[in-house]
């Protein structure tokens, strides 16, 4: 662009302070998603292990009493793990939502974030 030329979008008034938000915003996001596949991976586990107890309860005979034990445990467990994942995953959702909040209020000209 020519230097005489002045660009028609909006300069932010603290580009560093700008700068900073939106790696703020994008760290936290990136956390965001993680959790969010974090809780995937352990709800397809928990389904897979409900495919364990439907056959349990379907076919009594079909598993050996050793696996029959385990997998009401199994599913126990997988339940308390989903529920710390869905609550993290909430807990990051939240700071992202913040974030992002602070990051459109810097767009529109307040330094502190504020709306």
């Amino acid at each position: 662009m020519p230097s005489n030329v002045k660009p028609d979008w909006p300069r932010p008034e603290h580009p560093e302070g700008d700068r900073r938000k939106l790696h703020a915003l994008i760290k936290v996001r990136l956390k965001y998603e993680r959790m969010y596949a974090v809780r995937l991976v352990f709800v397809y586990v928990l389904a897979a292990i409900g495919g364990g107890v439907w056959l349990e309860l379907v076919w009594p005979t079909l598993l050996p009493e050793s696996v029959q034990v385990s997998i009401p445990e199994l599913w126990r467990a997988g339940c308390i793990v989903v529920l710390i994942a869905v609550a993290v995953e909430w807990t990051w959702y939240r700071r992202r939502m913040r974030r992002l909040t602070e990051y459109q209020g810097m767009q529109r000209g307040d330094p502190s974030g504020e709306q």
